[in-house]
């Protein structure tokens, strides 16, 4: 190898497993892998995602930190909410992602909606979907408490990068 040129060295290409009849699927997980930056190699999160209820999180990641911003599609909220949290890579070849962000509703535009919402989740690359379950907490009178809280999932697609 001439002098001067960096030579790739396999530990910077993450190579996944083929699975047998399922081009598309290796496409995509292909796809996903080559639009990480190299600064966030293995953070397949970073980019655009939406759920099945139309709303929208944009994630950034850096050194096991997610920061972005959340637009929800649904209740009492308008506008973007700053969303963070973290990640770790997991799984026999380090491509699966186990997440964590929380929301609070609280913005310039729509005010304070008097709650907060965690997402724990689960990427699995070779699907690139993001398995999310939610806990939303909403101020409630203490003689209401047992009413504070709703607990439900969502399933997040990759919109961009």
């Amino acid at each position: 190898m001439p002098r001067g040129k960096k030579r790739q060295q396999e530990s910077d290409v993450l190579e996944l497993p083929e699975k047998k009849g399922v081009k598309d699927v290796t496409k995509k997980r292909k796809a996903i892998i080559k639009s990480n930056s190299s600064e966030n190699k293995g953070c397949y999160l970073e980019g655009k995602w939406k759920n099945e209820l139309g709303s929208t999180a944009e994630f950034a990641c850096k050194d096991g930190q997610i920061n972005g911003k959340y637009m929800t599609a649904v209740g009492k909220a308008s506008g973007y909410y700053k969303l963070t949290g973290s990640y770790t890579l997991s799984g026999p070849n380090n491509d699966v992602i186990v997440a964590s962000w929380v929301v609070t509703f609280n913005n310039s535009v729509y005010g304070n909606s008097e709650s907060s919402c965690t997402w724990n989740g689960i990427f699995y690359p070779d699907e690139g979907v993001l398995y999310t379950q939610w806990i939303l907490v909403r101020y409630a009178e203490r003689k209401d408490l047992w009413q504070s809280s709703r607990i439900g999932h969502d399933e997040f697609k990759k919109l961009s990068d």
